[in-house]
C-alpha cells in the first residue's frame, strides 16, 4: 500500500477569498476542491468522481464524461490537503459534496467517507455542517436517509420536466414528481429540509413564471 500526501498542483485565489485547488491523482488524473469563506464559516466543496456521467447541459464537468470514481481516502485526502495549506487560526468548518461527480453515481464510497467524516475520533465535522448534493437520483435518495444522517441537497434548476429534461438528463430517468416524492420521503425520515439549488440560466430557467 502507498500513502499519499497530496499537494495542490494549482492553487487560485478569487477576490472574494475563495480558493480552488487542483489536485493530481496517483494516476495522472485531476480533481478540483474549493475553499470558501464567509462570516465565521470555512466551506469546502469537494469531489467524487473524475468528470461526470449525468450530462448536465450547464456544467462543465459533464463535458469530460465520467472517467472513474474516487476511492474512500482520495476523497478524505481532498480534506486533509486543504487543511493542510490553511492558517493555523483557519479551520474547515462546513463541508459539501458538490464538486465534480455526481456524489450518487458513487454512492458507497461516499458513504464510507461520511462515517470518517463526521466521526469524533476523525475528522469531527459535524452532520449538520455536511451537506451532499445531487442532481436526482431517486433510489439513492431514498436510501440516504437510512445510511447517514448529513443533509442533502438536490440540483433543481428547472421547474417543469421539458426544462429539466434539457438541463439535466437524468429527469429523463425519474420525473420532478417522482424526485419531489423522494425528497418528501426523505425528509420525513430524516427530520431535515431538503435544500434545493438552482442555476440561473437567462432566458432560460430565469422568468417570473419559473420563480
Amino acid at each position: 500500500f502507498t500513502i499519499e500526501r497530496w499537494v495542490s498542483k494549482i492553487a487560485q485565489v478569487s477576490q472574494d477569498g475563495t480558493q480552488k485547488f487542483l489536485y493530481e491523482l496517483s494516476d495522472g488524473q485531476t480533481v478540483e476542491s474549493v475553499l470558501i469563506p464567509k462570516d465565521d464559516r470555512m466551506t469546502l466543496c469537494i469531489s467524487t468522481q473524475v468528470g461526470c456521467a449525468m450530462g448536465c447541459a450547464f456544467c462543465l464537468t459533464s463535458t469530460l464524461g465520467l472517467m472513474r470514481n474516487l476511492h474512500l481516502f482520495e476523497i478524505i485526502e481532498q480534506i486533509m490537503a486543504t487543511a493542510r495549506q490553511l492558517q493555523p487560526e483557519q479551520k474547515i468548518t462546513n463541508l459539501v459534496f458538490m464538486g465534480m461527480g455526481e456524489p450518487f453515481h458513487n454512492y458507497a464510497t461516499v458513504i464510507d467517507a461520511l462515517k470518517i467524516i463526521t466521526e469524533r475520533n476523525a475528522l469531527s465535522i459535524g452532520k449538520r455542517r455536511v451537506t451532499v448534493s445531487t442532481c436526482g437520483l431517486v433510489p439513492q435518495i431514498e436510501q440516504f436517509a437510512h445510511d447517514s444522517d448529513v443533509k442533502l441537497a438536490v440540483s433543481l434548476t428547472g421547474t417543469t420536466d421539458a426544462m429539466r429534461d434539457q438541463l439535466i438528463p437524468m429527469n429523463r430517468k425519474y420525473n420532478l414528481k417522482r424526485l419531489m416524492q423522494a425528497c418528501k420521503k426523505y425528509s420525513q425520515i430524516s427530520g431535515y429540509p431538503v435544500t434545493f439549488e438552482y442555476t440561473l440560466l437567462a432566458g432560460v430557467n430565469d422568468s417570473l413564471e419559473d420563480a
